[in-house]
C-alpha cells in the first residue's frame, strides 16, 4: 500500500468521526445555548452566554474546515458547480471578517456570477483574509480583477 493511498484511507476515517466526536456536540451545545438564552438572564450572564456561543460557533468553524480539508485529502470531495455571485461573495467575506478592516475594490470587468465550487471560494476567501487581517496591515485591500483579457 502507497503511503497517499494510506493517507487517503486516514483521512477519510477522520472524517467519518468528526461528525460523532465535534460537531455534533457542538451543535447540542449550541442547542443549549439557545434555550439557556430564552430565560430571563441578567446583563452579565447573558455576555458570558454570547461568549460561550461565539466559541461554540469558531469550534464548528473550525471542525467544518478540518473535515473539509479532509475530504479532500481522501478525494471524497465532489467539488459542485455553483454560480456564485462574485462581487456579493467578496463583500460578505469582507463584512464577516474580524474587526471589520477589509476595504474591497471589485474591478471593472469582472464578471459578476462565476461556476465555482461556492464551498470551497468561501473557504478560501475567508482563510485569506483572516490570515491578512491577523498577519497583515490594516486595513487589508482585497481587490478582485478578471484575469488579462477575460471580461464579461
Amino acid at each position: 500500500m502507497s503511503s497517499s493511498s494510506g493517507d487517503q484511507r486516514l483521512a477519510g476515517m477522520l472524517s467519518e468521526n468528526l461528525g460523532r466526536a465535534v460537531r455534533s456536540p457542538v451543535h447540542s451545545l449550541l442547542g443549549f445555548v439557545e434555550l439557556l438564552g430564552m430565560g430571563d438572564l441578567g446583563d452579565e450572564h447573558r455576555r458570558l452566554l454570547e461568549y460561550i456561543r461565539a466559541s461554540a460557533e469558531e469550534l464548528l468553524g473550525a471542525s467544518e474546515r478540518v473535515l473539509l480539508l479532509l475530504r479532500l485529502i481522501a478525494g471524497t470531495h465532489t467539488p459542485r458547480s455553483d454560480s456564485v455571485n462574485l462581487p456579493g461573495l467578496v463583500t460578505e467575506v469582507a463584512e464577516q471578517a474580524p474587526k471589520r478592516v477589509v476595504a474591497v475594490h471589485i474591478a471593472l470587468g469582472t464578471p459578476r456570477h462565476v461556476i465555482t465550487d461556492s464551498e470551497l471560494i468561501h473557504q478560501l476567501l475567508n482563510e485569506l483574509v483572516a490570515n491578512a487581517v491577523v498577519h497583515g496591515r490594516s486595513p487589508v485591500f482585497l481587490e478582485v480583477a478578471p484575469r488579462s483579457g477575460q471580461e464579461s
